[in-house]
């Protein structure tokens, strides 16, 4: 951190004007909106969980008739409410990107670039889920997942130091599995 003659920090904190940026911070309102991370549960030595419908003699996911318990997904994951930003990139960018991220087969996934806090741990084999929200920007009660988005790109941005600043991940829409069941 450097300082001026007079002791004032010179150089932004990242971490700081990122949490003012999804939190608000007076006079500036909060620019984030809620929703979830659909996290893969994982063991003890970070191998992620695969769930029982994985038992057939290929190691799918039972994507026909959609696992009760992970989706079609094939892993066993929870889902907890977080505050994020979502940016959706310019179409010259978006074509540049979608070309590494996206499914064979699959002709037009909407991408999206998200911004959380350092707080969060998040990996690749992550979801991210946007609800349904009214007009004023408050989630809609009951909670309705409106999309989900595979994440292709996590990063984690690092200052100097080496302290974590934030999160940024690039998604794509999955439309491979079902948006709107409860478990």
């Amino acid at each position: 951190m450097r300082r001026n003659f007079y002791g004032h920090q010179t150089e932004i904190n990242l971490r700081d004007e990122l949490n003012n940026t999804i939190d608000g911070f007076f006079p500036e309102i909060s620019k984030s909106q809620t929703g979830l991370i659909r996290k893969i549960k994982r063991d003890v030595d970070g191998k992620m969980l695969e769930c029982a419908c994985r038992s057939n003699p290929f190691k799918e996911a039972e994507k026909d008739l959609y696992c009760p318990l992970c989706l079609g997904i094939g892993y066993y994951w929870e889902e907890t409410f977080v505050d994020f930003y979502m940016w959706e990139p310019g179409y010259d960018t978006a074509l540049a990107l979608r070309e590494m991220l996206s499914i064979p087969g699959d002709v037009a996934s909407p991408l999206q670039i998200f911004y959380l806090k350092y707080s969060e741990n998040l990996t690749k084999e992550d979801r991210m889920v946007t609800l349904v929200l009214d007009k004023e920007g408050f989630i809609k009660k009951p909670y309705t997942r409106k999309e989900i988005y595979r994440l292709g790109t996590v990063r984690d941005y690092r200052s100097d130091n080496g302290r974590l600043e934030f999160w940024k991940a690039v998604g794509w829409l999955d439309t491979t599995v079902p948006v709107n069941t409860r478990r």
